[in-house]
């Protein structure tokens, strides 16, 4: 191998040489790797040996149609490996894991294999912070600048933790000026950048912004708000929280130093004692930002080759689409902002596969979305949650009713055309007033989940009181970031987490003779009911979904390494897809 690297140097080095002689801009490095890749991709292969295979045996009839599902995605190039783990009422049902850790590594996914998560990380760290506040380490209304006090006058006086884990600080488009791999990977990038950045919202010069209900998606500054809050406020480092909060109470911590546990947020242990860059343990993340962006700038070849930063803007201006007004005309601002001073020319930065490197892996850096779980150990963390409120009979549950009409005359020579009406109406039950209603329903009492005896309460990282403010008052993911990061959907957001929803049509339809309508004219009204408030968890950029839906006794996590381009299919939503037909949960809505 030495000659090769050795002459893949010495021809990189001459491309670098004419480029910059002639004074043109070449992609030396991109016209290299096609033929690397397909080099590595025709190498002699050392053949798997039968304790490597991916799955362990199927547990259920449930278990093999996932894991022919998965199978199909991923020969057809929607995935490259992925996890499955289903409980139901506390059963696991599925415990599924196929394909490779890597398009170039030959080693396959196992059920110990850690991915990186992406936006599930966020949940994760929503979970710690609604933690401490059961342990009266911090409140909701506690300040930013209460923990962090080189944040004052800057614009955030008056940013609190709710803001932060509802994503309505205003900091979306946080993001560190002249950025490069290496300053992401420093400790204090996150801090640093939070105190340059000016809330939407906040003129300049203010340092009070007025209480926002604006929701959007805050990908990376999420993780720079919070983690130092959680870590100044416990006095902890993250990993010790992960420990204290998550892997012992559950029983999920190593057997050995050696071994990495299936949650690691912050560093990964070991990754300096590595001889490779790559380390055998993780799934390396897959995905092509050229292609992302020919897809998005409409570019049909799909390869936009020098002109990546061109194709870059050219999406970015298509993308001027806030709604008028003077704060429209501020988020536009901000996201000009971002494209052309913060990611032009550093188009690399939104490219995933940065945190695949030896120094993120080491740095622990971007926590919003660097942390490496196993589906495993996520379902285990959302199980145990999931029997506090089935045990209680108290979940959130909130309906949106859909009613179509269609409406034909019924007597006479000819029908009129068919009319169709969409009407959205709120239900609640329980309270009776705003907000969400608390229903305790005799459905989620009739099973006990394994492991409980009946009237015993459950064990919990979380009290209930805290599961039901994560997922109170949920709010519409404003636009934004959304299209930049791939989402093509509006999502609801509760506090920390996002919540789902399941369509489904309600049983019968009924004929009814409208009001003012003609004599002998008939409607038949198909009522469908759409469930919001009860699943909650996250949705992630590489097909990954962490899902926990006491309602239905339900907790599914998948965990991916291909970052879907448009027109490919999400593997978490196929999957979610499946499981909802299988065990009638209704047909899912978007996830991403």
């Amino acid at each position: 191998m030495v000659p090769e690297l050795l002459f893949l140097a010495r021809v990189t080095e001459m491309l670098q040489g004419l480029g910059a002689k002639l004074g043109v801009r070449v992609e030396y490095m991109h016209i290299m790797a096609a033929s690397c890749k397909r080099a590595l991709l025709q190498r002699p292969r050392p053949s798997l040996s039968s304790d490597s295979m991916s799955s362990p045996p199927a547990l259920s009839f449930l278990d093999r149609k996932v894991r022919v599902l998965l199978q199909d995605l991923l020969a057809e190039g929607h995935g490259m490996g992925a996890q499955v783990v289903l409980y139901k009422n506390g059963r696991m049902l599925v415990n599924a894991a196929e394909g490779l850790r890597s398009r170039l590594d030959p080693g396959r996914v196992t059920p110990a294999t850690l991915f990186c998560g992406f936006s599930l990380t966020k949940a994760v760290l929503a979970i710690l912070a609604h933690a401490l506040v059961d342990d009266n380490v911090l409140s909701y209304d506690t300040l930013l600048v209460e923990v962090c006090p080189e944040l004052k006058g800057t614009g955030k006086d008056n940013v609190t933790l709710r803001q932060i884990l509802t994503h309505s600080a205003g900091l979306q488009y946080a993001f560190p000026s002249n950025a490069t791999p290496q300053a992401l990977w420093k400790p204090h990038t996150g801090i640093e950048t939070i105190k340059e950045a000016r809330p939407l919202g906040v003129k300049a010069g203010e340092g009070k912004p007025s209480m926002r209900t604006q929701v959007a998606m805050h990908y990376y500054s999420f993780g720079w708000l919070l983690v130092p809050v959680l870590e100044r406020a416990s006095g902890k480092s993250l990993a010790q929280l992960v420990h204290e909060k998550l892997l012992v109470p559950l029983g999920l911590q190593p057997a050995n130093d050696k071994d990495l546990s299936g949650i690691i947020l912050g560093p990964v242990p070991g990754t300096n004692e590595l001889a490779s860059s790559d380390d055998p343990r993780l799934a390396r993340v897959e995905y092509d930002l050229r292609q992302l962006v020919a897809e998005l700038s409409g570019d049909s070849d799909g390869d936009i080759g020098a002109n990546m930063g061109g194709g870059l803007m050219d999406m970015v201006e298509g993308m001027m689409d806030f709604e008028d007004g003077e704060e429209g005309a501020e988020e536009a601002a901000a996201f000009k902002e971002l494209a052309r001073t913060k990611l032009a020319g550093r188009e690399f930065l939104l490219d995933h596969r940065i945190l695949n490197g030896k120094r993120c892996r080491s740095s622990g850096a971007l926590p919003s979305l660097s942390g490496r779980f196993t589906a495993r150990a996520l379902a285990d963390i959302l199980e145990s949650l999931c029997r506090l409120e089935r045990s209680s009979g108290n979940f959130i549950q909130q309906q949106f009713l859909a009613t179509t009409t269609t409406s034909s005359v019924t007597s006479g020579s000819a029908a009129s055309p068919s009319k169709t009406t969409i009407t959205f109406s709120l239900k609640q039950g329980g309270n009776g007033g705003g907000g969400m209603a608390y229903n305790k329903s005799a459905s989620s009492l009739a099973a006990t989940p394994a492991g409980l005896s009946p009237g015993t309460s459950p064990f919990s990282i979380l009290s209930l009181t805290r599961l039901q403010d994560m997922k109170a008052n949920p709010m519409d993911d404003a636009p934004g970031l959304t299209r930049l990061m791939g989402r093509e959907n509006t999502i609801k957001l509760g506090c920390g987490v996002q919540l789902f929803g399941f369509e489904a049509p309600m049983a019968g339809t009924s004929q009814t003779v409208g009001e003012g309508s003609a004599a002998g004219e008939a409607s038949n009204v198909t009522t469908r009911t759409v469930r919001w408030g009860s699943a909650y968890g996250h949705a992630g950029a590489c097909g990954q979904l962490a899902l926990c839906d006491p309602s239905t006794g339900v907790v599914l996590v998948v965990t991916s390494n291909k970052a879907a381009t448009p027109g490919q299919k999400n593997v978490g939503y196929e999957v979610l897809s499946l499981v909802a037909e299988e065990l009638n949960l209704g047909k899912p809505l978007p996830i991403w």
